[in-house]
C-alpha cells in the first residue's frame, strides 16, 4: 500500500510538471497580465493572516478579507487554533495550482486527525470536507468548529466627506516631485512606491507625502488638478502637519493666485485654505514650493470646493466595527452581513449545532453566549464519534453573493449530496494522476541499479505549503494585492525569497512564477527600478532564466527584458554605491547582504561600525552572473548594444574580487574593508584573531561566476566538499565549521538552509561536477523528506548534526527551491543544466521514455559542462548527442547525467527507451532490460570534430594544476 500511495504521489508531481510545460505565455497574454497587475487566482483560497481556512476577497480595493476556518478538537479538551504563523499542529497536505482544491491536515495526536479541504463548487460555493481519521485502538469523540470573520486591512483609510463641488486630490498624486537634498530612497522607494510615498490609516486613500519633503528649501511639488466644473469662488485646503516643535513655510501658486504660508505645529493634521481666483472646467497646474529649511511636511492631500462649502469637508477615522447582521433560512445554516460590505455570506453545516459569538481577543474555548456581539463567529457541530481503526467524513459549505443567491444557495444543498461532493472532490483531485504511466513505473529492470530515493511526499508536501502560503491583503505599489509570503503571512513584499519562491514554482506552476515575476518588476511609470525590500539578492534575473527554460516563450523574453534591463541599471549604473575597487555597497538599501541576519562577518562590522566602507563577496558574485544572463538574452533579442555594458561590468566586478577580495589562506573571498572615502581597499575583514570573517556561503559565492581562476575554484570546492569546512550530513552549512566564531544553532551562522544551496548547485553543473550537484539536491531532499514524515513541516534551517528543522514551520521562500531539484532530479521528461545552460528545444512523449533537446551554452567553458536528464524510471535508455551515441551515467533509475567536454556550445540531446524484454520466461510476472550493449547494436560511434562534443563519462572539471591550499 505504501509503494503505491509513493508511485501516486510520483504521478501526481510528474503530471503537474508536465502541465506546467505547456504553458507558453504569448504576447497577448502580457497585455493582459499588465492591465490586471494581479496573481490569477480566484476570490476564494487560503488568504488569511490568523488561521487557516478558506477565505474569499469581499473587496480588492478596500483591502477586504472574510475568513472561514474549520478546525477540530477532541471533545471536551481545549481547541488548538491554527495560526498560521505559528506550529499550530496543522499541516498543508495537497494544492492544485488554482486551489480549486487544498487540504489542511490537523493533527489531534499521533493516531488521530482531521483532513479539511477545501473544494470549488461554483464560482460562488464552496465545499468543505473533513475527514477525521482514527487509527488507534480507542473511539474518540471529535468536535468541528466553524470560525468566521471579516477582516480589515492594516491600513484602512481615513474618510472623507465632501459637499457637492467639492473633490479630492491626494498628496501622492503629484506630476513632479524635486528635492534638494535625494537619499538612497528616493531613488528605490520600499514596496515599489512613489518616491516621498508613505502609509497609515490617518489618511485619506492610506497614503501621504512625506519622507523628508519640506526639510530643504527649494523642494517643490506640482500637481496637474483637472475640475471637473465651472469655480466661482473656489478655495483649496491643504490637509497636512509638522513634527511637533518643527515649522514650515510653503508657496502656493497657480493660474491667478500666489499665497504664502507660515506653519507652525504640535504634530497634529491641520487645514491651510487658499483662495483661488474663478476657474472653468478644465486642466490646471499647482505648485507646491518650501520657502525655508524646516521640519519634514507630511502632506496628505487637497480638497478642493466652493467657498462656502468648505465646512462640510469632512474627514474622520473609519470605524474597525465588523460585528455582522446574523440570520438563516433553518436551523443548520446561518448568513452573515457586515458592515463594510455589500456582500452576504452562507454557511451550511449537516446535523445538530451551536453558534456563538465571540469578539477578537477572547478565548475561544471560553463558552460565549449567542446575541453578546463580537467580532467572530463561531459555529460548534456535534461531537462525531469515531471507532478505532475507522475514518468518517463531515460536509459543510461556505458561500458568497448578494443575499437573494445566498439564500438561494443554501437552500439549494439543504441535503447533503454525499455522492455528488465526493465526485467533485474526486474530478479536482485526478486531474495530476496519469494511469498509463504506472505500469512502467512498477517495472523492475535491474536488481544491481541503486535503490530509487523516494522524496515525492516531501515534494507534495513543500508544494502544498508553497501553494497555500499566500495572503491578502499586502498594499503594494499600487493597491492592495495578493502575495506569496516566504517565512509568515506578514504585509511583507520580501524580493529576494520572492525569486526563490519562484524559481521553485516555475516548473510546476509556470503562471504562477510568470505573474511574480511580474509583480516585483516595476512599470515604466514608477519611480522605483523594481520592487524592493530586504537584501538586494537579485533572484528575480534567475527566475527569468528558468521561465525561459520552462517555456521557451521568446514573447516572455521579450516582456521581461526592458524590465529586468532597469533593474540591472539601477543595480551597475549608479543606483548602488561602488567604491573604487569596483565594489558595490549595499547598505543604503538593507542592512544585510544576503538575506541573512546573523551572518557573522556583517554582524562583527555592524558592531565595529565599517559597514559603510565594507564590501560583501555575493553582491557582486551575483552581479556577474546576472550580467551573464542578461547578455544571454540581449545576444537571443538581437540587442548587441546592450552587450558591450554587461561585458565591462563583468570585467570589473570580477577583477575587484580577485584582486582584492580573495584570501588564499583561507580559501574563501573575504568582505573588502575600504578606507574612510571607500577608495583604498584595506584588507579582508578579520576578527582579533586574524580570522577571515567570511568563511561561509558569502565568501565561498564567487564561484558561480565563472570567473575565479583555477586555484581559487580548487579552493572553493574543496571547502564546499570538506566536513571540516562546509559540508554537513544535512548539506552546506552557511558558515564554515573550522571557523572560531561558528554557531551550529544559529540561523545563518552554522545552521543549514536550503535557498543559496541552489545558487551553488547550479554552479556545480556549470563546472561539470555532476556527482556533487547531485549530493547537494539529494542530501536537500533527504534533510527534507526527514523533517516533513516527523514534523509534516518545512522550516527554513536546519542543524548540521541532526538534520532537525527550526524556526518558522512553513518558511517557503527559503525552501521552494527543493522543488527545483526534484524537478530535475526525480521528475520525467526534464534536462536541466547550470547557469550557461540554456534549453532553446524540449519534447517529451506521453510516458516520458523518449526525450530531444537542444540546449545551448552561453559561454565557451573554461571546464567540463554537466546535464541531468530524468526520464520514466522504468526504463533503461540509449543516448545520442549531435546524433551520435554517447554514455551517460545512472544516479538512479531514471536518473542520468550527462558530462560534455569544455568548449560544448550548442548540443541536440536525444534520449530513447529500449525494449523490455523479460529476464526469466517461466516467471512473466517479473520483467528486465538487456543491460548489456553488444558490438552489433551498440556501436560507439566517434563524434565528428565539428560537433564540439567528444565521448566522455568521467566525472570531472579540468584537471587543475595540484597545490596546497593553505
Amino acid at each position: 500500500m505504501k509503494h503505491t500511495r509513493s508511485i501516486l504521489l510520483l504521478l501526481l508531481l510528474w503530471s503537474l510538471g508536465a502541465q506546467a510545460q505547456t504553458f507558453r505565455p504569448d504576447a497577448g497574454y502580457f497585455r493582459e497580465l499588465e492591465k490586471r497587475q494581479k496573481i490569477n487566482l480566484p476570490d476564494w483560497g487560503p488568504y488569511s493572516k490568523t488561521y487557516a481556512g478558506i477565505s474569499h476577497i469581499a473587496n480588492y480595493e478596500k483591502g477586504l478579507r472574510f475568513d472561514l476556518s474549520v478546525f477540530p478538537n477532541i471533545f471536551g479538551r481545549s481547541a488548538q487554533l491554527p495560526d498560521v504563523n505559528k506550529d499550530s499542529g496543522y499541516y498543508p497536505w495537497e494544492a492544485t495550482s488554482d486551489l480549486s482544491h487544498y487540504a489542511f491536515r490537523h493533527q489531534l495526536y499521533a493516531k488521530l486527525y482531521a483532513e479539511v479541504s477545501y473544494e470549488k463548487l461554483e464560482d460562488n460555493a464552496r465545499l468543505v470536507r473533513t475527514e477525521i481519521v482514527n487509527s488507534g485502538d480507542l473511539p474518540e469523540s471529535v468536535s468541528l468548529n466553524l470560525l468566521s470573520s471579516m477582516n480589515l486591512p492594516e491600513i484602512l483609510p481615513a474618510t472623507i466627506s465632501l459637499p457637492q463641488t467639492g473633490f479630492w486630490v491626494d498628496g501622492m498624486d503629484y506630476e513632479r516631485l524635486q528635492k534638494k537634498n535625494e537619499t538612497p530612497e528616493d531613488k528605490l522607494v520600499p514596496h515599489g512606491w512613489r518616491k516621498g510615498q508613505i502609509v497609515s490609516s490617518e489618511f485619506v486613500n492610506g497614503t501621504a507625502l512625506a519622507r523628508g519633503f519640506g526639510k530643504k528649501k527649494g523642494d517643490r511639488l506640482i500637481y496637474a488638478i483637472n475640475f471637473p466644473q465651472n469655480y466661482r469662488y473656489p478655495v483649496m485646503s491643504l490637509r497636512l502637519k509638522v513634527a511637533e516643535g518643527q515649522n514650515a513655510a510653503l508657496t502656493i501658486k497657480g493660474t491667478g493666485f500666489r499665497k504664502k504660508l507660515k506653519i507652525a505645529s504640535n504634530g497634529s493634521f491641520q487645514n491651510l485654505n487658499v483662495e483661488m481666483a474663478p476657474l472653468v472646467a478644465g486642466k490646471y497646474w499647482i505648485a507646491v514650493e518650501v520657502g525655508k529649511d524646516g521640519g519634514e511636511i507630511v502632506l496628505d492631500g487637497i480638497a478642493i470646493c466652493e467657498k462656502k462649502e468648505l465646512g462640510d469637508v469632512k474627514i474622520s477615522p473609519t470605524s474597525r466595527a465588523s460585528k455582522p447582521e446574523i440570520g438563516k433560512t433553518d436551523d443548520r445554516n446561518i448568513t452573515l452581513k457586515y458592515p463594510q460590505s455589500e456582500i452576504f455570506y452562507g454557511i451550511r453545516w449537516y446535523g445538530p449545532g451551536r453558534v456563538s459569538s465571540i469578539r477578537k481577543g477572547d478565548d475561544i474555548n471560553q463558552n460565549t453566549q449567542s446575541g453578546q456581539g463580537g467580532d467572530l463567529t463561531l459555529i460548534t457541530l456535534k461531537p462525531v464519534t469515531v471507532p478505532a481503526g475507522e475514518s468518517k467524513v463531515v460536509y459543510s459549505l461556505v458561500f458568497a453573493g448578494n443575499k437573494t443567491d445566498v439564500e438561494r444557495l443554501l437552500n439549494r444543498y439543504a441535503q447533503a449530496d454525499k455522492q455528488g461532493f465526493e465526485e467533485t472532490r474526486s474530478d479536482l483531485r485526478k486531474a495530476f494522476v496519469r494511469p498509463e504511466f504506472v505500469a512502467d513505473s512498477l517495472v523492475v529492470f535491474d536488481s544491481l541499479a541503486p535503490e530509487r530515493p523516494n522524496h515525492d511526499e516531501a515534494a507534495q508536501i513543500l508544494l502544498a505549503s508553497a501553494r497555500t502560503n499566500i495572503v491578502f491583503p499586502v498594499f503594494g505599489p499600487k493597491s492592495n494585492i495578493l502575495r506569496y509570503a516566504s517565512f509568515g503571512k506578514t504585509n511583507g513584499l520580501d524580493t529576494w525569497t520572492a525569486g526563490t519562491t519562484g524559481i521553485g514554482l516555475a516548473q510546476t506552476d509556470t503562471e504562477r512564477a510568470v505573474e511574480l515575476l511580474e509583480t516585483y518588476l516595476a512599470q515604466e511609470n514608477r519611480a522605483s527600478a523594481f520592487v524592493h525590500q530586504g537584501a538586494l539578492v537579485p533572484t528575480q534575473f534567475y527566475l527569468y532564466q528558468e521561465l525561459w527554460n520552462s517555456t521557451h516563450s521568446w514573447d516572455l523574453l521579450r516582456h521581461f527584458y526592458p524590465k529586468l534591463l532597469r533593474y540591472y541599471d539601477f543595480l551597475c549604473e549608479g543606483g548602488v554605491k561602488m567604491t573604487d575597487t569596483g565594489l558595490p555597497l549595499p547598505w543604503d538599501y538593507t542592512d544585510n547582504s544576503g538575506g541573512w541576519t546573523d551572518y557573522p562577518a556583517q554582524d562583527y562590522a555592524k558592531d565595529k561600525v565599517l559597514l559603510g566602507q565594507t564590501a560583501p563577496a555575493i553582491l557582486p558574485a551575483h552581479l556577474i552572473r546576472i550580467s551573464k544572463i542578461m547578455k544571454q538574452a540581449a545576444d537571443m533579442l538581437n540587442k548587441s548594444d546592450d552587450k558591450q555594458k554587461f561585458d565591462k561590468n563583468i570585467k570589473t566586478l570580477s577583477k575587484g574580487l580577485n584582486d582584492n577580495a580573495w584570501d588564499k589562506a583561507s580559501g574563501y573571498y573575504g568582505y573588502l574593508v575600504h578606507d574612510s572615502k571607500n577608495k583604498r581597499p584595506i584588507g579582508v575583514l578579520r576578527n582579533d584573531k586574524g580570522e577571515n570573517l567570511n568563511m561561509g556561503l558569502d565568501g565561498a559565492y564567487p564561484i558561480i561566476t565563472g570567473e575565479c581562476d583555477k586555484r581559487q575554484t580548487k579552493a572553493i570546492l574543496a571547502n564546499l566538499k570538506s566536513e571540516s569546512e562546509l559540508w554537513s550530513p544535512t548539506g552546506l552549512r552557511n558558515v564554515s565549521q573550522s571557523a572560531s566564531y561558528c554557531q551550529s544553532d544559529r540561523r545563518w551562522n552554522g545552521a543549514v538552509s536550503f535557498a543559496h544551496q541552489w545558487f551553488f548547485w547550479k554552479s556545480m553543473l556549470d563546472l561539470g561536477e555532476t556527482e556533487f550537484a547531485a549530493k547537494i539536491a539529494e542530501t536537500a531532499l533527504t534533510t527534507l523528506s526527514e523533517e516533513t514524515a516527523s514534523s509534516h513541516n518545512v522550516y527554513g534551517h536546519y542543524l548540521p548534526q541532526t538534520g532537525r528543522g527550526f524556526g518558522y514551520p512553513r518558511a517557503t521562500g527559503y525552501v521552494s527551491p527543493a522543488l527545483s531539484w526534484h524537478q530535475a532530479y526525480f521528475t520525467p521528461g526534464t534536462v536541466t543544466g547550470g547557469f550557461d545552460c540554456w534549453t532553446k528545444e524540449l519534447k517529451t512523449n506521453e510516458d516520458a521514455t523518449e526525450l530531444e533537446a537542444t540546449v545551448s551554452f552561453a559561454e565557451s567553458g573554461k571546464t567540463k559542462r554537466g546535464l541531468v536528464i530524468s526520464m520514466n524510471s522504468g526504463r533503461k535508455y540509449e543516448f545520442t548527442v549531435n546524433d551520435n551515441n554517447y554514455e551517460a551515467q545512472m544516479l538512479w533509475p531514471g536518473t542520468y547525467t550527462l558530462s560534455l567536454p569544455k568548449g560544448t556550445k550548442t548540443v541536440k540531446i536525444g534520449v530513447v527507451a529500449l525494449e523490455i524484454i523479460p529476464e526469466e520466461p517461466e516467471a512473466p510476472e517479473m520483467i528486465d532490460l538487456d543491460t548489456e550493449d553488444s558490438e552489433e547494436g551498440s556501436e560507439i560511434v566517434e563524434i565528428p570534430e565539428e560537433n564540439q562534443v567528444e565521448k566522455s563519462s568521467e566525472e570531472n572539471t579540468e584537471e587543475i594544476e595540484a597545490e596546497e591550499v593553505q
